[in-house]
């Protein structure tokens, strides 16, 4: 009994790990930069404000950089290592979101994005981000637009 528990662990190790594979396949062939959460493209309970706030953030991203997102502070963003470390990030906080899109876009990168289901959190719940938030947000906008890097 034993061991049939230790061959199917191995198993399960193989099969688990041969997906690496794929995955790597499956990067190699798509775009550089891929928002994977466009979270309101499917009906959410997020509060009007944040909707609000998020769609205004991103209309303003689009028409500073010629872009069609529908969610540029999506949190969710995979691309490539050497792009990632190509960017020269230096924020730290919320503002985090604004200047990777801001640099990826003048890089010239393309962005896909697919819709995910997304549940709003609460404040109680651990929400943190503020009016401010948005407000920085659209600073790096700005900024990283005006020097065009």
């Amino acid at each position: 009994m034993r061991a049939r528990a230790e061959w199917a662990l191995v198993g399960l190790a193989v099969v688990w790990g041969s997906t690496f594979v794929v995955i790597k396949e499956a990067l190699a062939g798509i775009s550089p930069m891929l928002f994977i959460a466009a979270r309101f493209l499917l009906a959410t309970d997020a509060p009007f404000m944040t909707v609000a706030g998020n769609k205004l953030l991103t209309a303003i991203t689009n028409l500073l950089f010629g872009s069609s997102l529908t969610d540029m502070e999506t949190c969710y963003k995979v691309m490539r290592g050497d792009i990632a470390r190509s960017l020269q990030l230096s924020a730290d906080r919320f503002d985090i979101e604004p200047e990777i899109t801001a640099r990826l876009l003048l890089a010239g990168h393309r962005i896909v994005e697919r819709p995910v289901r997304f549940a709003a959190r609460s404040r109680s719940a651990g929400k943190k981000m503020r009016w401010r938030d948005g407000w920085m947000a659209l600073q790096i906008l700005a900024i990283q637009r005006l020097r065009g890097r």
